[in-house]
């Protein structure tokens, strides 16, 4: 019994320096984050409400979702730049309450048009918080666990994520507006939770911004410096590949295997469990011994061999496989590059840097399902998967690119 116990123990003390080290002010914040996605019912199940509850066409559904995605883009633009201007306690406060009470508001509409624009305002308002929130984990992380602090809050948002829609669904059998009045109040709840913390520590805030205001150190600009630009746009490739997670990929497990919907449940859950079991673990373990971008570079490697697997042979053994490999593309990639992000901008222009960067998440978001329906409407999911093979390789190279032309110091900056 006791040789049995000692594995356990070691395992649990592995867990234990793991989620060790961190700050008490990033432990709120990532409180906060799983307040309000445990409360984000209303999203996933926006297009059934606006095809059976409202009743428009699937086309119509479609036009009002891109709605979201085009929200989300000007949404975490918009809030890189009050973020710089007012400081990231102000933007999250104002974003986490006024979508709370927004999405009491956003029921009232039942036109094709007005259902457009007040998704799309609902999208513009609710992605302010992400610039913010990225902006405030890098200002509160210990500065040899900045990785760490993200990858807590990317658990605490995939956790409340995998929360939110089970009672989302058995609330909409009761009534929509019941979803939405849950969803809002959460929000608020989050905002009054960010709210009474925080109060006190944004007078440090506060008095770093207008320190900054009167210092005479040049202030580096996001979208003047290129190779910050030109990463950006390299992990919009790398999200526009990983998103077909949740676009296409379940279409390929329906149409190919034959399955039912509860498999590919089950298949979405597994990549779930997986970053929730790893994540963290991979950062503590490896996060100081290899530089960030390699990091980037192979979870962007990864991202594109999970999909170009598929290809060659039929089993639920590889669609477990490919979903794991998936499953670390994101482990390695999306916690070391926000990280990178943040070492890179610094205090005065973490905002506007932690906006570009979010945003390209949002392009992704829109493009991803239009290119990965179309390449099956004319080339099937062999054509799919082989140009998001190709994409996800070609990706990794860029990252390295960036790495080789520029050779900087900051581009391969340790987590410090």
């Amino acid at each position: 019994m006791k040789q049995l116990a000692i594995p356990f123990i070691r395992i649990f003390n592995l867990y234990r320096d793991a989620f060790g080290g961190l700050s008490t002010p990033t432990w709120m914040l990532s409180l906060v984050m799983l307040i309000n996605r445990s409360g984000a019912m209303v999203i996933p199940f926006l297009s059934i409400y606006l095809t059976e509850k409202i009743g428009l066409s699937k086309v119509e559904a479609g036009y009002v979702l891109m709605g979201y995605g085009v929200g989300a883009v000007i949404g975490t633009t918009l809030g890189g730049q009050l973020t710089e201007r007012f400081g990231h306690y102000k933007v999250q406060a104002g974003s986490l309450i006024a979508t709370g009470v927004y999405l009491f508001i956003l029921p009232l509409l039942s036109s094709f048009v007005g259902l457009i624009v007040g998704v799309t305002t609902l999208s513009i308002i609710a992605d302010t918080i992400r610039p913010a929130n990225g902006a405030s984990i890098g200002y509160y992380a210990k500065k040899e666990n900045v990785t760490k602090a993200f990858s807590l809050n990317r658990l605490a948002i995939n956790l409340g994520i995998s929360i939110g829609p089970s009672i989302g669904g058995w609330l909409a059998t009761f009534s929509y507006t019941l979803l939405f009045i849950t969803d809002g109040t959460t929000c608020i709840l989050a905002g009054i939770a960010f709210i009474l913390y925080f109060r006190n520590l944004r007078k440090g805030e506060d008095a770093d911004r207008e320190e900054r205001k009167k210092s005479s150190v040049p202030v580096r600009k996001a979208y003047t410096d290129i190779p910050f630009v030109l990463f950006c746009i390299l992990n919009a490739c790398f999200a526009l590949v990983f998103f077909q997670i949740l676009y296409t990929l379940p279409l390929f497990y329906v149409e190919e295997y034959a399955v039912d919907t509860t498999f590919v449940g089950y298949m979405l859950a597994l990549n779930g469990l997986v970053v929730f079991a790893f994540e963290m673990i991979v950062v503590h373990l490896w996060g100081h011994k290899f530089k960030v971008m390699t990091f980037v570079i192979f979870g962007a490697a990864l991202n594109g061999l999970a999909y170009l697997m598929l290809i060659f042979t039929h089993s639920n053994a590889l669609l477990i496989t490919s979903m794991v490999l998936l499953s670390f593309a994101e482990i390695f990639a999306m916690p070391f590059a926000i990280a990178w992000v943040s070492n890179r901008a610094g205090e005065a222009s973490r905002g506007s840097y932690m906006g570009l960067y979010t945003s390209s998440y949002a392009v992704a978001h829109i493009i991803a399902p239009l290119a990965g329906t179309q390449l099956i409407t004319y080339g099937g999911f062999d054509l799919l998967y082989g140009v998001l093979g190709g994409f996800g390789l070609l990706t990794a190279l860029g990252f390295y690119g960036i790495v080789r032309a520029v050779n900087k110091p900051t581009l391969l900056q340790e987590d410090t």
